[in-house]
């Protein structure tokens, strides 16, 4: 793994634990196990960009899960039914990989960090748009697609919040639970 890498993945799990404002960037050195001139020449705008070099780097993980779940099942249902699962059980097994949500992450950001915000709405746009790609691709019109894509992003990320806050996976279970209600059709 390059020291470049090292430091993003640092960041990220740090971000995620701990939010922004409560990680350092001397905390990320250290962790990281990377020389200090190592984060300056990588990240030589500091703080806010190696959050962002962070966030796409969670993001990437994320669209991987989507990814994979979706390449499941032709049937929008199944498939994310198979990725609430694979959350579910991430968050149960990965207990050093658990942390805030990105979108949490963006909420705490100062209205002065503008990128870091931007970076964080940009990629939940990224995963909404793939389960809208996924779901007009099983046979739904664009306004209903989109439609379920916005609803099941914000049922996600709150119960991702919540999962979070309570630190356990109910509130998760709970969505998992009522999505085969956003995907019963009009007939």
């Amino acid at each position: 793994m390059s020291t470049k890498d090292k430091i993003i993945q640092t960041a990220a799990l740090l971000l995620r634990k701990q939010g922004y404002h409560a990680t350092g960037l001397n905390q990320i050195i250290r962790e990281s196990g990377t020389p200090k001139g190592s984060l300056y020449y990588y990240f030589p705008n500091g703080k806010e960009e190696l959050a962002i070099a962070a966030v796409e780097y969670i993001s990437q993980k994320v669209i991987n899960r989507i990814e994979e779940s979706f390449a499941y099942s032709d049937d929008p249902y199944i498939a994310i039914d198979r990725f609430m699962t694979n959350i579910i059980q991430g968050f149960m097994e990965q207990e050093s990989e658990r942390g805030i949500p990105i979108v949490l992450l963006a909420a705490e950001s100062k209205p002065e960090h503008i990128k870091l915000h931007d970076a964080c709405k940009q990629e939940m746009i990224r995963w909404q748009e793939l389960v809208k790609e996924k779901l007009m691709n099983s046979g739904y019109e664009e306004n209903k697609a989109d439609e379920l894509a916005s609803l099941l992003h914000s049922m996600v990320i709150g119960g991702l919040s919540m999962t979070t806050a309570l630190k356990q996976t109910t509130p998760l279970e709970h969505v998992k639970c009522y999505l085969r209600h956003l995907f019963m059709r009009e007939e």
